[in-house]
Parts: C-alpha cells; structure tokens; sequence
C-alpha cells in the first residue's frame, strides 16, 4: 500500500542550520521551560513513584533521571522524567495539536537518547523541534471530532512526537523513521475517562493523559525501528492529513504556536485565573471583601469545582482551590498548589465561595482558546466581571522572555537548584554536548515527597 512518507522525510533532511532564528529562540526557550517544569515537578508523589518504579524495571544505563544521580537505560529515564515534567500541570501545551502537551513526552524522550548517543546542543535542538513538529500534527489529525469522544490527545500525539525526537537523534534513515512513527501510533496510549472528558480530574489523577508512557513507548519505537522492526501505516495516512495545518509540515514551523503556562494548574483554569487576578488588581480587592467567585467556563471544565481536593492533581484541576490560591497568596504556582495546602483551612474556606458555571460566549471559543467568564461580587454589593479570550502564555498574549525566566527560576528555588548555572548552560548549548547540560542539571533537596 502507499503511504505518507513525507513525515519521516522531514525528520532526516531538517538540519539545525535550516531552522529560522525565531525557531532556534522557541527551542532555547522550551527546553528551559521544561527543564525547570521537570525539576520541580520532581517533588510530588507522581514523580517519586514514578522513579522507584523505572529503577525497579529499567536496566542500568547511560539517561539520567533528572535532579537525581540515578541512571538508566533510555526508556525507563524518559518515563521518569516525562511523569515529572507533567506532574504539576505546569509543562506547555498546543491547542492545534490535539490540544495536547507536547513538551513533557517529547523533550524527555530526546534528552535520554541524547546521552546515550552523545549528540551535541545542536542536535537535540533539532529533534525537539522534529518532536513537536510531527507530533502536533499527528495530535491535530486524531483530535476528538464527535462530543462522545472522550479521551485526551497527549499520550498519543506525544508518543509519535517521542519517536520523531528520538529517530532524530539516532539519525534514522527515513524507512527507519517511518516505522518508528508507525511503531508509535500503533503502541500509543490514550488516556480515556467514563463519561465526561472533565472527569479524569476525580477518576484518573496521576495518569496525566499518559504522558510518562507516550515518552517511554516514543523511545522504544524508535529504537525498535532502528534494530529493523516494522511497521506500516501512521496518522498521516488519516483522513484529516490533508489539512493545510497538516500539509504545512516543513514550511511552517508550529511548535512556535506552543503556549506556556504561567500557573501550576489545568489550562482549563488559566483564563478565569488572569481575569480573577486583574479584576483584584484593579478594584484593590481583598479576599475578605469578596463575598463570591463566579467563573463561566467551557463545557468541558464546569465539572472541574471541586471545593476541597483530595489530592494534588485534584487540585491542580480544579477552579475553586486555584482562585482561592490566586486570592490568598497571589500566586497559583508549585508553592501554593501543594499537597501540604489541602489541609489549609483559610484556603479552603475561600475556595467554597467559587462557583463554576458553561458560558456559551467561553464555548464559542473553544478548542481554539480556553476562554473564561469571570465576576467578583464583593460584600459591600459591587459586582465586577471580565471576559478573557486568551489566557496568559497563548500566543495572542505570550509571555515574556522575562516572565518565562522568573517562572524557571521559581521552580529552581522551590527546589533549592542554581538558576543561573543551568541558565547559562542552556544559554551555551548549541555551542557544545548535551553531557554540558546535563551536568549542570542540580540535584534537587526534595525528590518524590511522599
């Protein structure tokens, strides 16, 4: 039968030199995202499971599971680092690909193949970009398209982004590389939920749309595709595939498109957060002059309310614990979305003032933004209300290369890493090896809190 080849094409012919500035930029940034995202993310429960288990089932092996001394073979380090990156909701996501998240499967994936491989700051670079590239684009064609579907796109896209990063780094021919995506797509994970989409916020918490196992299947496809395993179709040979966004594979470089996230939560919450934060700004509220909290979602997110989570991914999901977060302390980040916080009395209690509701202007919006309805009603009877389209990090409203880097230097300090050391080897990267960043990688003083 024919297939489409063209996405492994492009994996082999795309050379660091090809890449526009602006998307050698993109990348410096992404990785830096991700790597202070992964490092504290290696504080939670989530994560420390997740290293027990792949030292118990991984072989010994040259990938470093990040902010520790433990190495192992690639598979087991990218899903150890993969279940971090994504477990504080705080890695970055693409509404057109898939509406999925392609940073935490696909740089891990790309890092531990690069240690083994040696590669240079120029080659991981490349695949990453080869990553995000193919696997947002996979993530677009796969995109649930009837209101029954209910799964999340990230496991999948992401496991085909992982292959391409890692058939980059191997430096695959392209029957090889087509079989790893094919490989790919046909081990894939889909993390679905009963239901309502909403729902894996009470029923599947840590999963995380399977990001840990996208990263981990990514790598064994590509290293499968490279010993001669085969495969046949992708989803490039989908109906969908032939969409302009889809077609643009080479000519335009999406992972630009990437939005970053500016709070340690669902995106779902991000809008409402922005509008919540500069309504209080403005009017100079306090918490105790606001009597309730009324948020308009879209219909995916209105079951997204729970008042006293019971785990952190709970309340990482939820819209009251958020704003009451924002309301409390200013900040919706690793410190104040932390499991020692679902005891916190005065944060519970504001919490239960919020109430979330579908409005029909927030879903007109939806899946191109997460747009949010937000109204304050104080206890002196004013009432305030703000509609916010793009959430901060969307790239109508990107953040600022100053934001992103006071976020990844929040994230060093909340686990007692140097900022500036990695920072500059992130800086340097494209000038030497991936063992330079990796080196500069701290250790972190809290990894896999129980």
């Amino acid at each position: 039968m024919n297939v489409n080849r063209r996405p492994a094409e492009f994996i082999v012919g795309l050379r660091y030199d090809d890449l526009a500035t602006s998307t050698r930029v993109w990348v410096r940034t992404a990785l830096m995202d991700m790597l202070g995202t992964c490092l504290a993310g290696t504080t939670t429960p989530a994560a420390g499971i997740a290293r027990r288990f792949a030292e118990l089932t991984g072989a010994a092996g040259p990938a470093h599971v990040l902010g520790t001394e433990t190495t192992l073979a690639e598979p087991a380090a990218a899903f150890a680092n993969a279940v971090a990156a994504s477990a504080l909701d705080y890695d970055d996501g693409h509404y057109n690909g898939g509406a999925g998240h392609p940073g935490s499967p696909i740089v891990p994936a790309a890092l531990a193949v690069a240690e083994r491989a040696g590669a240079s700051g120029r080659q991981l670079a490349t695949a990453i970009v080869a990553g995000y590239e193919v696997g947002v684009r996979a993530g677009n064609i796969l995109f649930p398209r009837r209101p029954d579907d209910v799964y999340h796109m990230t496991g999948t896209m992401g496991t085909i982004g992982a292959a391409a990063a890692a058939a980059s780094v191997l430096g695959l021919d392209a029957e090889r590389a087509h079989n790893a995506l094919a490989l790919a797509w046909a081990h894939a994970p889909m993390a679905s939920v009963p239901g309502k989409v909403s729902m894996i916020a009470q029923f599947g918490p840590m999963v995380k749309e399977s990001i840990g196992w996208a990263s981990l299947t990514g790598v064994a496809a590509a290293q499968l595709a490279a010993d001669g395993f085969t495969a046949a179709v992708t989803p490039f040979d989908l109906e969908g595939a032939d969409s302009d966004f889809v077609r643009s594979l080479g000519s335009t470089f999406v992972c630009e498109e990437s939005y970053f996230k500016p709070y340690a939560a669902c995106r779902y919450t991000h809008a409402a957060l922005d509008a919540v934060r500069e309504i209080v700004a403005r009017e100079g509220l306090t918490p105790d002059g606001i009597k309730r909290v009324r948020v308009g979602a879209v219909q995916r997110a209105v079951t997204l309310a729970s008042t006293h989570p019971v785990s952190l991914e709970q309340a990482q999901y939820s819209f009251p614990f958020t704003i009451a977060c924002l309301l409390l302390e200013g900040d919706a980040g690793p410190a104040q979305i932390a499991a020692p916080r679902l005891s916190d009395e005065r944060l519970l209690e504001l919490a239960t003032r919020v109430e979330v509701y579908e409005h029909p202007r927030a879903h007109a919006e939806y899946p191109a933004h997460y747009s949010a309805v937000g109204e304050i009603l104080t206890t002196d009877g004013r009432r305030f209300e703000q509609f916010q389209r793009e959430a901060r990090g969307d790239r109508e409203r990107p953040m600022s290369e100053h934001d992103l880097q006071a976020k990844f230097r929040k994230n060093l300090e909340f686990v007692g890493g140097d900022a500036d050391n990695l920072l500059q080897a992130i800086e340097h990267l494209m000038d030497g090896p991936v063992a330079d960043l990796v080196a500069a990688t701290p250790l972190t003083s809290r990894v896999g809190a129980r």
